[in-house]
């Protein structure tokens, strides 16, 4: 799952776009991609990069295929429940928006369910999106 994410000058975030799905190898780096193309070179995309030989490896084949755009990996680490607790605050008090999309339930569906729901990976890219953008320098 990759949300593609925006804060406004009065701190307000948008998830504007999510793309989802279950690909093999060949269908993750093909969606990525197609995804990065079409938001266009001037969108960030941050990559979550596995801890391990493996995650830096397979970052490093991520960042090499998006030659040309802003991307960068970052190391995940603790738990999901405390890397998603920065974006549940801002979410409870009213400071996440979402544009309408077909996408739109299943998310909402993963974060009523989230941490005990079948899956997390939206919430997942939610709050790494989020901590990218807490991190960005802020545009006035």
């Amino acid at each position: 799952a990759g949300p593609r994410m925006l804060r406004t000058p009065n701190n307000q975030i948008y998830i504007v776009d999510m793309v989802r799905g279950r690909w093999g190898p060949d269908g993750v780096e093909n969606t990525i991609k197609q995804t990065a193309q079409m938001d266009g070179k001037s969108v960030m995309i941050r990559l979550p990069q596995d801890p391990g030989q493996a995650g830096k490896s397979q970052a490093k084949n991520f960042v090499t295929m998006l030659s040309g755009f802003r991307v960068k990996a970052e190391t995940v680490s603790g738990d999901k429940i405390t890397r998603a607790q920065p974006f549940a605050a801002q979410v409870n008090i009213g400071n996440v928006k979402m544009l309408r999309g077909d996408w739109n339930k299943a998310l909402i569906d993963e974060l009523r369910n989230f941490p005990n729901g079948k899956h997390d990976d939206q919430v997942d890219g939610c709050s790494d999106g989020f901590n990218e953008l807490n991190e960005a320098p802020q545009i006035t």
